[in-house]
C-alpha cells in the first residue's frame, strides 16, 4: 500500500515492458525482483504546458492496488474496482489520487481499489489515420492493465470475475470506450462512465490525424522515407517540445468542440464504421453512467476556468455580469450558428436553438447565463452520455443513469446554479466532505453496483 501520493522519486520499476513511440503496449516479462510498493510512480509524459516534466516520464505505465488487511471470507475473493483517471487526455495522474481516502471509503468497505496510468497527449493518441500509427495508445494501455489485473489479482485476495471499471471525465470517456472493444471481453463485467462517454466530440475526433501532421512537421519528420524510425529516435523532451510549440496550454475552451489528443474509431481497437455499430457488437455488461447537473460551470465561465482570451467560452466576467438574451443569442450564434456550418441558414439555425433553451423554467436567477453554461453541458456530457445510455439499452445491455446535484459550498458558483464538472469525486478521493450523508449515498451507490450491479 503506498504512503504517500507524492514522488519526487521512487523505486517502482515499470511493470510493462519499455516500448517504442506510437505502439501498442506489450505485457510484462515475468520479474524476481519484490518490489517496495511504497510510493505512487511518475505519471506520463504529456506536452501539458503547466505540469512540471521531472514528475512525468514516458516510462510511466504502472498500476496500484490497496487492499483490505484480512483475506475475504468469500471464496471466491473481493470484488475489483478499477479507477482510470481525467484529464482531458492530457494530463493527470494515479498519483493524483491519494490512498487515505480511498482507504477509508472503498477498500474498508472490502474492496480492493486498483489505479493505473495510461499514455497521454501525443504519446496516447498520436494518429496517422491508418494502419501506420492508427492510434488509441492510451486505451490499449488500459486494455494491458485490465490484462494483468487478471492475471494477479487472485494473488491480492481479489476476485476476477467481479471487476469494475469506474473512470470520470477523460477517465470517463475512457471507460466508454473499452465498453466497445471487443479486446476487453472477459476482463471487466460492471462499467461506470462518470462524466464523459466515447461519443463525445471531445473524446473522439479525426482531428488528431491532423494534430499529429503537425507533430510530425514539428519533429522534421514529415519528409522522410522512413517515418516510423524518424520518429522513434526523437527524445521524449523533444515530442514534448515540438507538440508545445502548437498546442495551447489547455483544450480549445474557446471553441464547442475542445481537443488535440483524443481517441477515434479506428477498426482495430473498436471494430466497428460507427457507435450504433460498435454498442450491437459489443460484450454485454451493466452500465451505470453518470452526469453532473451543470457540468460546464467549470469550462464555460471565466471565473470558474483560469482561462482568458477567449470572447464567449469561457465567457468573460464582464460579460458574464450583465448577460442578456441578445448576449445569448450573439454567443450561440457565434460558436453554434455559423454561417461556416450552416450558409445562409444560421441565423434561422441560432434563432432556432435559442427558442428552445427559452422553454426551460428551472432557472429563477441569470437565467440566460445559467442556460449559456447549460447548453454546453448539454453538448460536452450530457446528450452524449444520455444518448449512449439509450443506444446500450436498446441493443441489449444492462443501463442505471444517474444525475449528480449536491454543491459543496466551497464550490458554490456566485452567478450560476449546479452541481460542476467533478462534484462526485469529492465523496471518493477528498479526505473530507462537508455532507457525510452524501458521501455515504453516493459511495453506496457504487459499492452497491461494483457487488451486486
Amino acid at each position: 500500500m503506498p504512503t504517500s501520493n507524492f514522488i519526487p522519486d521512487y523505486d517502482l520499476d515499470n511493470i510493462f515492458s519499455t516500448i517504442p513511440y506510437f505502439q501498442k503496449p506489450q505485457p510484462p516479462s515475468p520479474w524476481k525482483k519484490t518490489f517496495k510498493a511504497k510510493n505512487f510512480s511518475l505519471g506520463c509524459a504529456t506536452y501539458y504546458v503547466g505540469l512540471n516534466e521531472s514528475l512525468v516520464s514516458e516510462d510511466c505505465l504502472t498500476l496500484n492496488i490497496m487492499q483490505p488487511s484480512a483475506p475475504s471470507k468469500n471464496p471466491d475473493g473481493y470484488p475489483v474496482m478499477v479507477f482510470i483517471h481525467g484529464g482531458g487526455f492530457i494530463t493527470g495522474a494515479s498519483w493524483n489520487f491519494p490512498y487515505q481516502p480511498i482507504v477509508e471509503k472503498l477498500v474498508k468497505r472490502e474492496i480492493i481499489f486498483v489505479s493505473i496510468n495510461y499514455r497521454l497527449g501525443p504519446f496516447g493518441f498520436y494518429s496517422t489515420g491508418n494502419a501506420f500509427a492508427p492510434g488509441n495508445y492510451g486505451l490499449w494501455d488500459q486494455v494491458e492493465a485490465l490484462k494483468f489485473i487478471q492475471k494477479t489479482i487472485s494473488n491480492f485476495g481479489g476476485n476476477s470475475k467481479s471487476v469494475t471499471i469506474f473512470g470520470e471525465s477523460a477517465g470517463g470517456a475512457s471507460v466508454s470506450w473499452l465498453t466497445l472493444s471487443s479486446e476487453t471481453e472477459g476482463l471487466f463485467n460492471r462499467a461506470i462512465p462518470m462524466s464523459g462517454s466515447s461519443q463525445a466530440i471531445w473524446a473522439n475526433t479525426e482531428d488528431v490525424v491532423g494534430f499529429s501532421k503537425n507533430l510530425t512537421r514539428e519533429l522534421g519528420c514529415d519528409k522522410v522515407e522512413d517515418l516510423k524510425k524518424c520518429i522513434q529516435r526523437s527524445s521524449t523532451h523533444e515530442i514534448i517540445k515540438a507538440a508545445k510549440s502548437f498546442t495551447p496550454n489547455t483544450n480549445r475552451y474557446d471553441s464547442p468542440d475542445f481537443s488535440y489528443w483524443n481517441p477515434r474509431i479506428d477498426g482495430d481497437f473498436v471494430d466497428a464504421q460507427n457507435f450504433n455499430e460498435a454498442i450491437k457488437k459489443a460484450p454485454k455488461r451493466e452500465n451505470f453512467i453518470g452526469i453532473d447537473s451543470q457540468e460546464d460551470i467549470t469550462f464555460a465561465l471565466v471565473q470558474s476556468f483560469n482561462f482568458t482570451g477567449a470572447k464567449y467560452l469561457p465567457l468573460p466576467l464582464e460579460k458574464e455580469l450583465h448577460f442578456r438574451r441578445e448576449n445569448f443569442s450573439a454567443a450561440i450564434s457565434a460558436l453554434l450558428g455559423t454561417a461556416e456550418h450552416f450558409g445562409k441558414d444560421k441565423d434561422k439555425v441560432t434563432k432556432k436553438i435559442v427558442e428552445f433553451y427559452e422553454k426551460n423554467e428551472n432557472y429563477k436567477r441569470n437565467f440566460f447565463l445559467q442556460t449559456f453554461v447549460q447548453i454546453f453541458s448539454d453538448i460536452h456530457f450530457n446528450v452524449p452520455a444520455m444518448r449512449e445510455a439509450k443506444m446500450k439499452a436498446a441493443a441489449g445491455h444492462k443501463v442505471f443513469f444517474y444525475r449528480y446535484s449536491h454543491i459543496l459550498p466551497e464550490w458554490k458558483n456566485r452567478l450560476v446554479d449546479g452541481a460542476r464538472h467533478g462534484s462526485e469525486m469529492e465523496n471518493f478521493f477528498s479526505p473530507t466532505t462537508s455532507s457525510l450523508e452524501v458521501q455515504q449515498t453516493t459511495v453506496d451507490l457504487f459499492v452497491n453496483f461494483a457487488v451486486k450491479g
